[in-house]
């Protein structure tokens, strides 16, 4: 397994990581591949967290597949360490393989008690923000990253396939530096999260007002009382929300849940 560990500056003052919390996250990113039998598995990890002034991430990269227990076991360590974590898309993905591959080995790795997605976040606003996409490239193009590399996520999968049969130390750094370029890129894109509260931005996907009627009905019906930002819930997020309480399948903190993860 090798270890990488990498120091950067962001420049970003003190009470804009405050404002949201961002010293309380672990912000990052995980590569996964299939083995022989179809069997997908994590063979690189990048985790990023705010220590002092700077921007510190450290990446485990197998080597092998044997050493994606280790990789999982040394995450665990930091992850362990944040009640936040930070993803893009990670809350599809990133997190429920994680736990997934980790309940595999034996590993006991929980759920944080706060997982912040950056894409279910921006997703709804994307066309207001005047971006060409959604996609992580995109977003990072809207704020001046222009990246060295383009591997995408299927890419790169075949890339470590063959690693594996080559062991090409080229083909490795340009692995390696594209999953940590990803998770050096995930802070920058709360410009986007800061712009749209700002801006107080409407989400493209925003309830109906025949949904907005029939939630504000059912919580006075059901005496749940919540402050609701109704302009922040979509209409999928809205139709679980009437559906749970028809049938009370859902209480005050599960409702707070589903509006917080955004969908």
């Amino acid at each position: 397994m090798i270890i990488r560990d990498k120091i950067i500056n962001l420049g970003f003052e003190e009470i804009f990581l405050a404002e949201y919390n961002m010293k309380d996250m672990v912000f990052f990113d995980i590569e996964a591949s299939l083995d022989k039998n179809g069997i997908e598995f994590i063979w690189a990890i990048s985790l990023g967290r705010f220590i002092g002034d700077s921007y510190t991430v450290t990446q485990y990269f197998a080597e092998e597949i044997k050493e994606e227990k280790t990789i999982l076991e040394n995450a665990k360590v930091i992850l362990d360490e944040y009640y936040s974590w930070c993803t893009f898309n990670g809350l599809s993905f990133d997190e429920p393989f994680l736990i997934k591959r980790s309940e595999k080995f034996k590993i006991n790795l929980s759920k944080p008690k706060d997982h912040f997605d950056l894409y279910r976040f921006i997703f709804p606003y994307y066309k207001s923000l005047k971006v060409k996409g959604c996609g992580l490239k995109a977003l990072e193009k809207g704020i001046g990253i222009n990246r060295t590399d383009s591997i995408d996520g299927y890419e790169s999968r075949i890339m470590y396939n063959e690693y594996l049969i080559n062991n090409n130390e080229e083909i490795m750094y340009k692995l390696m530096n594209h999953n940590i370029e990803d998770v050096i890129s995930l802070p920058k894109l709360f410009h986007y999260v800061n712009e749209i509260r700002e801006k107080k931005l409407v989400r493209s996907d925003k309830l109906t007002e025949a949904q907005k009627k029939s939630v504000k009905h059912l919580l006075k019906k059901r005496a749940i009382n919540l402050d609701i930002k109704y302009d922040n819930i979509s209409k999928k997020c809205a139709g679980k929300i009437i559906h749970g309480l028809i049938s009370r399948s859902v209480d005050k903190d599960e409702i707070e849940s589903l509006i917080k993860k955004g969908y």
